[in-house]
């Protein structure tokens, strides 16, 4: 059972950051809280930061590759992208291109422009199911303008978590949808920004997740066998402005979505390293519930709960065999986002328990963000003694 997730092991730890040394009875860890992040540049008018955030810090998560101006309420690029079919010739009638908008579960993060500050995703969509592949667009509307990010990405097995492949397949995908809607201006629908984000790539896919998608990279003209790991994910630097100039009525809504990933894999330890390995074997299932409502007086409801209780093992990552006895692990996360006419906020709160909580190898992890009109974001870590 252990042996058969040493092959995304190397994979997962490039995934995540280092984790910390554990041995202290708390650990504070807040990101430099930054008024406004650097550097910004000018696109349609807005200064921006051609960034998203995941911890309010300058520490750019994805680049910015999607730009709205003129008509920016993403309620109505929701319901526009939710009324299309799957038929889009120019990409081939197979999945995953053949997939239709809804609303997607993903991380919460944060965009910055002026002058409206950090604000959040509120508004998360995504074509294609969880897993295994899907693009995921997170829009984060401002006074100005609407800034936001669209990636191409998979699941990894065994996990809850997902790897970013593509900057510019998502781009060109959305940019062919919105096209779509009818809603871009009849004479300059669309138009390039300048060079805004890092070129010629922007992050990078470990090489076990990018050779184990061999047949797909094929399909899209890339190398068939990763060149370098990770393998760089391309990115030309340039955001498409979209000109929006038609809207449309935003219906009442209400949708539901339910369902269990089966956590099954080698992972880094996140927290609370003490004297383990480093790594360990967790399993059982992950439920997540997501419930999104647009009510008759326009208001924006967004909550997701995710709750599992897991089996945790200590692993030798040599070997893949228990390097100690298994105990509990309680995880739950929780986010909330409301539009309701100009007032936006966006939060979630996670919870790692590790039970009992007993050694410097065992511990407790809360991390939270909150945008609105007290932004934070930070950790806590609490390990045993």
């Amino acid at each position: 059972m252990l042996r058969k997730s040493l092959a995304l092991l190397a994979a997962l730890a490039a995934c995540a950051d280092d984790p910390p040394t554990g041995g202290a009875d708390l650990h504070n860890a807040r990101p430099p809280f930054v008024v406004a992040p650097t550097p910004l540049v000018a696109v349609a008018g807005t200064a921006l930061w051609p960034y998203t955030s995941a911890d309010l810090s300058e520490t750019g998560q994805d680049p910015v590759n999607l730009i709205f101006s003129g008509i920016t309420d993403p309620l109505v690029i929701r319901q526009a992208l939710f009324a299309l079919d799957g038929a889009r010739p120019a990409f081939g009638a197979n999945a995953p291109f053949d997939c239709t908008w809804h609303d997607a579960i993903g991380d919460e993060q944060a965009a910055w422009t002026e002058p409206a500050g950090w604000t959040g995703s509120a508004v998360q969509l995504a074509c294609g199911p969880f897993g295994p592949l899907r693009f995921h667009l997170r829009l984060f509307p401002s006074a100005g303008v609407m800034v936001a990010n669209a990636h191409f990405e998979v699941l990894i097995p065994g996990t809850t978590e997902h790897q970013v492949l593509s900057w510019e397949l998502a781009e060109q995908f959305v940019t062919f949808d919105l096209v779509r809607t009818g809603l871009l201006h009849a004479e300059q629908p669309l138009y390039p920004s300048p060079v805004i984000t890092q070129t010629p790539a922007f992050r990078g896919i470990p090489a076990v997740i990018y050779n184990g998608l061999g047949p797909l990279w094929a399909a899209l003209g890339a190398p068939a066998e990763a060149v370098q790991d990770p393998m760089p994910i391309p990115n030309d630097g340039v955001a498409t402005v979209f000109n929006v100039a038609s809207t449309i009525p935003v219906l009442a809504d209400d949708r539901t979505d339910a369902f269990t990933i089966q956590f099954d894999q080698i992972i880094p330890k996140p927290f609370c390293v003490g004297d383990g390995t480093g790594y360990v074997y967790v399993n059982g299932p992950v439920d997540l519930t997501q419930r999104v409502q647009v009510r008759a007086n326009g208001k924006y409801v967004r909550t997701f709960a995710a709750r599992g209780d897991l089996v945790v093992t200590p692993v030798d990552p040599t070997t893949g065999g228990p390097a100690g006895a298994s105990y509990r692990a309680l995880v739950s996360e929780d986010h909330r986002a409301r539009l309701d006419g100009a007032m936006m906020d966006v939060s979630s709160k996670r919870i790692q328990e590790e039970l009992p909580m007993v050694g410097s190898a065992r511990g407790r992890l809360m991390s939270w963000l909150r945008v609105g009109q007290a932004p934070d974001a930070g950790t806590v870590i609490r390990c045993g003694r």
